[in-house]
């Protein structure tokens, strides 16, 4: 954005100059002929401007729309891991109510706890799993969301500099 303020700025003073040197009493032909490749260098500097930020934009529109669609995805693995984790606490509970109705110490008992136990490990890695997930969905969203407020900008810009290329021209 300073880039762009900087080249405002230069635009703006080229198209200032003509203005105030009309003001003055001055031969008229050596600097008539000064004054309009002045003006024809301004609108050269803003017109580039206007194609770069006209390209920005275009970028921009593609990375919001790309991540928002990834935020969607990710958002989407992130339900499915909830889904499974509960499917497998669920399943860890039916394991560890078998297991009670086999008498303490018994090989199998222990082995139904056992996997209660790790089913319950995996739920705790795809909650944590679905936990990340939508912390990147967030990043990406707020990515998104910052494209937009520089798409907007933009194109204020750009009108802003397109006017300003009618005022020199």
């Amino acid at each position: 954005m300073r880039l762009l303020s900087t080249l405002a700025v230069i635009a703006l003073s080229l198209a200032a100059a003509p203005a105030f040197a009309e003001e003055k009493v001055m031969p008229a032909a050596p600097e008539r002929v000064q004054l309009g490749q002045e003006k024809d260098k301004a609108v050269a500097v803003l017109q580039l401007t206007v194609q770069m930020l006209e390209a920005r934009v275009r970028e921009l529109e593609r990375t919001k729309a790309f991540d928002n669609h990834e935020a969607r995805e990710l958002e989407q693995h992130a339900e499915i891991r909830d889904r499974t984790a509960a499917a497998m606490s669920s399943r860890a509970k039916e394991y560890r109510d078998i297991a009670a109705l086999f008498p303490a110490g018994d090989t199998v008992r222990t082995e139904l706890e056992t996997i209660a136990k790790d089913l319950d490990i995996f739920a705790g890695k795809d909650r944590e799993f679905a936990t990340e997930r939508r912390k990147a969905a967030q990043i990406l969203k707020s990515q998104a969301q910052s494209a937009e407020e520089d798409i907007k900008a933009d194109r204020a810009a750009i009108e802003r500099y397109k006017q300003l290329i009618g005022r020199v021209k």
